[in-house]
């Protein structure tokens, strides 16, 4: 179940140390704590273990060596589709694929941002992904 708490979980797929800290500055700032992981089957494990009120998932990063891996980074969102498709509702997208380069087959998520992205266009993201209602467990 995705559970918001007084400083609720956002899992980040990202594997850019400039990146990372960015997001946990940003993220801490609006009270969340952020768990990062660097590849989709680190998330899959986490997931296994833990709720958390939003993802925000790097596509490029996101195959790691799930069955799609090759797929131009979308493995672990078709995981999600296939073993989690409510925790889809809470993960925003960050690409810097051109529109054109995007597969058909990306599963509907929260949003779709592409880089480079406004920080507070993410933060708004974030804070309405993680307040998504979900009355089913995940």
């Amino acid at each position: 179940m995705v559970i918001v708490a007084d400083n609720p979980s956002v899992l980040v797929l990202e594997s850019d140390p400039g990146l990372q800290r960015l997001f946990d500055t940003v993220l801490r700032r609006d009270a969340f704590e952020p768990i990062f992981v660097e590849d989709g089957e680190a998330a899959v494990h986490l997931l296994a273990r833990r709720d958390v009120a939003a993802l925000i998932v790097d596509v490029s990063l996101a195959a790691s060596s799930l069955e799609v891996g090759s797929r131009r980074g979308i493995g672990f969102l078709h995981y999600l589709q296939r073993e989690k498709p409510l925790l889809l509702q809470h993960v925003v997208v960050l690409s810097g694929l051109v529109p054109r380069d995007v597969p058909q087959d990306l599963p509907n998520v929260f949003l779709f941002l592409r880089k480079p992205f406004e920080l507070d266009e993410l933060r708004a993201a974030i804070r309405a992904c993680a307040r998504v209602e979900a009355s089913v467990q995940f």
